[in-house]
């Protein structure tokens, strides 16, 4: 990459010579205040065969600077705790994507069964139903933004089911998702034990609102058999993910030591969006799922007329839900929230149209954009970006 010699001047004895820049657009190397060196200009063919730009006029060419080095490198796993690869099975009934389910985690003794509430009398020939298992009620919740869920056990999956859909009182759910065991060893003891850390950890996540108005207790279990029922959530929790159930997937990584938490290269960085004369102090975390702000953030309480109508929907939508409440000073998030976008997260914290990428920042001042750069211009080794 070229280099700096004076006030963002290239030089071009150590890179792209200054003849191939379009003198009509801005010229040479310039330095961020935060140390990234940044150049972007208009190529000619000659300069883009010596960068490797393939195609397109305009390239930009990000040295990441030490303190955005320090944020990927801590964002990175190290390559000898990397997480393994899996293999997930999901068979068709009938060859839609809507219709009943059974999917499998390849070498996991557990099994799923996804089936619509219509269909519900053809499980009397999936026999994976007619056994011990814990389950999901899944549908729409009347009173707010979030799925409703109700989860459940029984030794006979199915005939409590039936129970459920002949219920008035639970009339909101559209699917229900079983987990029973291939091997069937599960007893009515292990399927109490899932249904309570269940129900536990989806009101510790808090992604979904629980029709259960009570976690039931964990029954007493030998410690090899409470050890095989924690091993057993794991792959449950990842096959719901996949299933497009996300329940039991964290939105935030709350302590630095959990295995358990989003994915994605930057999902580890804090980032935080602070505009003082909109009282807004936001912190959030960029994921593979979208951006999410984490519950205590604190925005703007003013709605102003750049917010898009789908943003301003959904922001009305937060509050009506609690999700977002009204303090004197402005508004705070009282639970994590997922945005689609760093962009959307910014604009309805600051009740206006705001830029995400350069609005997020880390504690070192490194923008959400520039940390997304450098993911793609900074080479990984190993055990992280240098």
């Amino acid at each position: 990459m070229a280099e700096a010699t004076d006030a963002g001047r290239l030089n071009p004895a150590n890179g792209l010579p200054a003849a191939h820049l379009d003198t009509a657009s801005d010229r040479g190397l310039t330095v961020e205040e935060d140390g990234t060196l940044r150049w972007s200009a208009r190529l000619d063919a000659a300069a883009r065969a010596i960068l490797g730009v393939d195609a397109g006029w305009r390239a930009t060419l990000t040295r990441c600077s030490s303190p955005c080095r320090a944020a990927l490198n801590s964002s990175f796993p190290r390559s000898d705790k990397m997480a393994h690869g899996r293999t997930i099975r999901i068979y068709l009934a009938d060859g839609s994507a809507a219709g009943i389910r059974h999917a499998e985690v390849v070498n996991w003794t557990g099994q799923a069964v996804v089936c619509p509430r219509t269909r519900l009398a053809e499980l009397k020939e999936w026999e994976e139903t007619q056994r011990p298992g814990v389950y999901l009620l899944v549908g729409d919740d009347p009173e707010g933004t979030r799925p409703l869920v109700y989860v459940g056990e029984a030794e006979h999956v199915l005939d409590r089911l039936k129970q459920h859909a002949a219920d008035e009182k639970k009339d909101f759910w559209d699917q229900v998702v079983v987990f029973t065991s291939k091997d069937a060893n599960l007893t009515k003891a292990h399927v109490k034990y899932l249904e309570s850390r269940i129900v536990e950890m989806a009101r510790e996540i808090d992604r979904t609102r629980l029709f259960n108005t009570n976690t039931p207790p964990r029954p007493s279990l030998p410690r090899a058999d409470r050890d095989a029922m924690e091993e057993f959530l794991g792959p449950a929790r990842l096959l719901l993910a996949a299933l497009g159930f996300t329940a039991l997937q964290p939105l935030a990584r709350r302590a630095a030591d959990s295995t358990v938490g989003p994915s994605g290269p930057l999902a580890s960085i804090e980032l935080r969006l602070v505009v003082p004369r909109r009282h807004t102090d936001a912190r959030g975390h960029q994921t593979d799922e979208g951006f999410v702000v984490l519950a205590g953030s604190k925005g703007d309480g003013t709605l102003r007329d750049s917010l898009q109508k789908g943003w301003r929907a959904f922001r009305e939508e937060l509050v009506a839900d609690g999700s977002i409440r009204t303090t004197a000073s402005g508004i705070e998030f009282a639970r994590d929230v997922l945005f689609a976008s760093s962009s959307a997260a910014a604009s309805v914290a600051l009740g206006g149209v705001w830029g995400g990428r350069t609005g997020w920042k880390t504690a070192d001042g490194v923008t959400l954009a520039d940390l997304e750069e450098g993911l793609v211009t900074a080479p990984v080794d190993g055990g992280g970006a240098t």
